[in-house]
Parts: structure tokens; sequence; C-alpha cells
């Protein structure tokens, strides 16, 4: 029987509690399949870019890792805003 996407995303997710999008693309899973899991309620996405089972508890490194992609992505579109032009 052949492995899906799916059911690797779903399997990754059990192992290692909450992904970003690039660990599953690194993995060979296409956002596809991804936003099929979380249309099918399999998964949820709590922030850009983070899945995680439904089941799955947060706690305080989820949270911080959840804060972190949103740090990353505010401070890199601060930083092209006040770069200067050539």
């Amino acid at each position: 029987m052949a492995v899906t996407q799916a059911i690797r995303a779903l399997d990754l997710l059990k192992s290692r509690g909450m992904l970003r999008l690039r660990d599953f693309i690194a993995d060979g899973i296409e956002p596809e399949t991804l936003a099929r899991l979380v249309r099918d309620e399999q998964i949820i996405r709590p922030a850009r870019g983070l899945y995680q089972l439904p089941d799955t508890q947060i706690d305080a490194a989820f949270m911080f890792a959840e804060r972190l992609c949103w740090y990353r992505r505010e401070s890199s579109a601060s930083s092209q805003l006040s770069s200067p032009l050539n």
C-alpha cells in the first residue's frame, strides 16, 4: 500500500506535535495536501505557516513557536520598509 502525503503529514504531526509549512515541504508534502486536511478538519492551523492536530495540547513551547513565526514575519516586513531604495 502506498503511503499518501496526507498520511505522512498526520504521522509527522503525531510524532512532533506542531510543524511549519517549510517542514512539510522539506518532507515532500505539498501545501495543497495541508489545505485539504485543514478543510476536512483533520488538522488545524493556529497561525500562518503552523499546523497541528486538533487534539494537541498547547503548551508554552507551542505558544513561543507561534509568536516567533509572527515576530519574524513582522520584523521582516518592517526591515523591508525601512531599507533605502537604490
